[in-house]
């Protein structure tokens, strides 16, 4: 029997296995509490994952029909040779409807946690939006969202919210080269998006970074004036957050976010988090004593001066916000748990 008193599960996870992301970690946490985890690895099949290239990625949305068939067929031929209790897929959006039902013969559960919106047309694809409604259970973030996806079609939703990781999300002393190396007194750690540009263009007289996936999209007097450096995860992200006096959240307004992963990993780094503003947001942190927050470029710009001159409040509020997250179960054991009191319990 496992910690939850369960006899033991036996789940297929269908993701990327990159050793942040969140399969690979959702594999850990299930064997951590005495069920057993694979990985379906529909990266392998992508052109891009042999080698990352412009041609590469061209080709896997040129060929997404052909691609999408590989992972289909081999998903289920998975599941065929081997009994699993569970199919938990990350995302899924080279997944036909057809595979989701087939599937569900095979195992008890198919139910999927999308860290995305399902209707943002920038992170789905006919196939997802076609399997939404052949699903067990679907886990979101968006509890706003949970009535639409209702009357959209979904069998049943469930609220999961965000999480962070303790083995790369966690404190981490830095050396004074390290802080000069990776610290600034602004950072702003995420993809690139017009609007988030837009933000950020307004603190442009401030000592900003920025790092993050898509930057070279900005505009370029954008980038003549505030460093763009690549995407960072685990012990250098750690890094940065430590090293900065302000680490600015800004939410994807285009997936419908009320609050984002990084408002935990921020906060587990015992970063000082200074997050745009939401209903959501507030009812996790308490505004001025776990974090700080702002609406509008106007009151962005005027946070960012103010916490600059006041390192006390600054270093109350970051202890209090890594307490908050720290200690109320926020982890990915935490949320893997959750999946399985919903459906088993």
């Amino acid at each position: 029997m496992n910690e939850q008193g369960k006899a033991k599960l036996n789940i297929l996870i269908y993701g990327e296995p990159f050793e942040w992301a969140m399969a690979a970690n959702l594999i850990q946490a299930y064997k951590d509490c005495g069920h057993n985890a694979d990985i379906f690895d529909f990266t392998q099949y992508l052109y891009r994952t042999k080698k990352y290239t412009l041609m590469n990625r061209a080709l896997d949305r040129l060929m997404f029909y052909q691609v999408a068939k590989k992972i289909n067929n081999n998903l289920i031929d998975t599941l065929n040779r081997t009994k699993y209790d569970a199919l938990l897929v990350l995302k899924g959006i080279h997944l036909f409807p057809e595979t989701i039902v087939a599937a569900k013969k095979r195992v008890d559960y198919v139910v999927n946690w999308n860290p995305d919106d399902f209707f943002n047309p920038l992170n789905n694809s006919r196939y997802l939006l076609d399997s939404f409604g052949t699903y067990d259970c679907i886990f979101t973030p968006r509890s706003h969202l949970i009535e639409e996806y209702y009357q959209r079609g979904a069998k049943r939703v469930e609220t999961l919210n965000w999480y962070y990781l303790p083995k790369f999300q966690h404190p981490v002393e830095v050396s004074l080269q390290e802080k000069q190396k990776h610290g600034n007194d602004l950072v702003f750690i995420g993809t690139w998006s017009r609007r988030r540009e837009q933000l950020i263009a307004a603190l442009q007289g401030f000592d900003i970074k920025v790092w993050g996936s898509h930057w070279h999209r900005a505009q370029k007097q954008f980038r003549s004036r505030i460093e763009c450096s690549p995407p960072i995860f685990a012990e250098e992200m750690c890094k940065v957050i430590c090293s900065s006096k302000v680490n600015i959240n800004i939410l994807t307004i285009e997936n419908r976010d009320t609050t984002n992963v990084r408002n935990f990993e921020i906060a587990a780094c015992k970063g000082f988090q200074l997050s745009e503003r939401s209903p959501d947001i507030l009812a996790l942190f308490e505004e001025g004593k776990e974090i700080a927050c702002f609406a509008t470029p106007e009151e962005l710009v005027s946070r960012c001066s103010y916490f600059l001159e006041h390192q006390l409040e600054r270093e109350g509020i970051r202890l209090q916000g890594f307490e908050k997250i720290v200690n109320g179960q926020h982890t990915m054991a935490d949320r893997a748990k959750h999946i399985i009191a919903v459906l088993y319990n």
